[in-house]
């Protein structure tokens, strides 16, 4: 319901301008291309199904989309001229709706409307199909003849409006029309309660009538509520009040009739199965339901077996129609004279004997025949396996020629590179070794892997075994000698790294001698992190 400020202080108040144009549609369905209403989209596209409420109109003509916990407001830019009333509606009363449409280049075309639960979730309200009849209602009708009907129905009311001020010199055509029909209307209603006042007041009669009956009533609603306080004031509400819980007291004894007569049924129900169960033997259990399950149970087991019954007997009427020459030598076999029963047990007792025999004879030959499959297969498989193991063993002696004659091979080069670089291998570590100490190495050897070994405490051990330093040092010649045996017409350029930090001060300095003679034949380069190495 509008309320109105008549206040004499009147506060600023900001100008809300339209965004939106009205279109006339006849269309009794709505899609993309025949929307109810167009919102902006230009900085930002809407989903297809987008949650929100449409703002009041006396603020803003927007929608305001509330997805994914973040708010924002798009212009409403077109609506159907049929459609303009229910938007306004839907914004003065904040009706939470869910909109479907489509982004198109004139904006996004919302075809749908759905009215969602308060707190804008997107599960539907229980209001919402009242909104869908008011949709389907303005779908049905015609924009052309309404707008034409809602012109001329304006046009006459101005024009009346009109007269009314003119006629009682009121002020203020069109701005004040609200606030003097309000005051109208709120006048009409003190002038029609105090005509009523003075009408009583003029009757004296009427009004000790009005005082009677005022008692009986309150003697009336103290019988049910003894301490209300009744006057003219709040008789409706009393009665009212008594109306309801009345309704209440009426669908209260209604439900406790129903169970009454529910309780009667059940009881009467309860006999009746007892007296069933006893009928049929059966000794009534608490748990009525379970028991009757049971016996449905068993009933419909007996009409399974009765319908096998019936089939066997069908059989077996069929089987006598179609073995008729049975039956006669049955009934010629009646017809003679009948053998004794101690003659028919032994032939009987004979028969099941040769039916036994047969059938172990059967079961031998079967099992044999079994034992003959298991072999043949395995036989089958050992002619696979030896198959695939000759392939094999083929294989394998290709790879172990192959390996065979490579190990020949490496062996013959092992032997020429040992008789080309062993002697000149250690020849060039004798000169660098003597270059470096001053003296014969006699002590170390050179075996046919070329590694050297130092002769010490009656054994021959490693060069690993050595200090860092003598490992360094007998390192150092053992290259240079590899490089003399390997490049015996050039002479490389030699790159060493800091390769004496291990040396103490005299072997030092033999070091640096040592550097100074190579530095003759190769170009070195020295590199060092201490000056004491240089």
């Amino acid at each position: 319901m509008p309320v109105f400020d008549f206040s004499n202080t009147p506060g600023e108040k900001t100008e809300v301008i339209c965004t939106y144009t009205t279109f006339l549609s006849s269309a009794k369905e709505k899609t993309p291309e025949e929307p109810i209403l167009v919102l902006a989209n230009k900085e930002k596209k809407h989903p297809h199904h987008a949650t929100g409420l449409f703002t009041n109109q006396t603020r803003q003509t927007a929608f305001e989309f509330k997805e994914n916990g973040e708010t924002y407001v798009a212009d409403i830019l077109k609506v159907d001229a049929r459609f303009v009333n229910l938007i306004k509606w839907l914004g003065e009363n904040h009706i939470h709706v869910r909109l479907s449409g489509q982004n198109t280049e004139d904006g996004y075309a919302v075809y749908k409307i759905r009215e969602t639960t308060f707190g804008g979730g997107t599960k539907l309200s229980a209001e919402d199909g009242f909104l869908q009849f008011m949709i389907e209602r303005l779908l049905a009708s015609s924009a052309a003849e309404e707008v034409e009907e809602d012109e001329a129905g304006i046009k006459a009311a101005e024009d009346r409006m009109q007269l009314f001020f003119r006629d009682f010199e009121l002020r203020g055509y069109p701005d004040t029309v609200e606030a003097v029909l309000y005051d109208m209307r709120r006048d009409e209603a003190e002038y029609d309660r105090l005509h009523r006042k003075k009408e009583l007041a003029a009757e004296p009669e009427k009004v000790a009538r009005a005082e009677e009956m005022l008692a009986d009533i309150t003697a009336y609603l103290r019988k049910f509520y003894p301490t209300i306080h009744i006057n003219e004031n709040n008789i409706s509400e009393s009665f009212e009040l008594l109306w309801r819980e009345a309704l209440e007291y009426n669908e209260l004894k209604r439900k406790k009739d129903a169970f009454d007569k529910a309780k009667e049924a059940y009881e009467d129900a309860d006999e009746v199965i007892g007296a069933f169960l006893q009928k049929i033997g059966q000794t009534p259990h608490p748990d009525r339901v379970k028991q009757l399950k049971d016996i449905h149970e068993q009933l419909i087991r007996y009409h399974a077996a009765y319908e096998e019954l019936e089939k066997a007997s069908s059989k077996l009427k069929e089987f006598e129609e179609s073995n008729a020459d049975v039956q006669a030598a049955a009934a010629e076999a009646a017809g003679t004279q009948m053998r004794s029963k101690e003659e028919i047990q032994a032939e009987k007792q004979k028969l099941e004997t040769d039916i036994s025999e047969t059938e172990r004879v059967i079961r031998a030959y079967e099992k044999q025949m079994e034992e003959l499959r298991e072999r043949a297969g395995s036989v089958e498989e050992a002619k696979e396996r030896l198959e695939q193991l000759a392939e094999e063993k083929e294989e394998l002696a290709h790879r172990y020629d192959v390996v065979d004659k490579t190990k020949q091979y490496l062996s013959q080069a092992k032997e020429n590179l040992t008789a080309r670089y062993r002697d000149p291998i250690m020849n060039g570590f004798n000169k660098y070794y003597e270059m470096l100490t001053g003296c014969l190495p006699r002590e170390y050897k050179m075996d046919a892997n070329i590694s050297l070994t130092k002769e010490e405490s009656g054994g021959r051990r490693q060069i690993t075994a050595l200090s860092s330093g003598w490992q360094d040092l007998v390192n150092i010649c053992l290259r240079m000698a590899l490089v003399d045996a390997m490049y015996k017409e050039e002479k490389p350029f030699l790159v060493m790294d800091d390769p004496f930090v291990n040396l103490d001060k005299e072997k030092m300095e033999l070091a640096k001698g040592f550097l100074r003679a190579i530095s003759k034949e190769y170009q070195v380069l020295y590199f060092t992190c201490h000056e004491s190495r240089i």
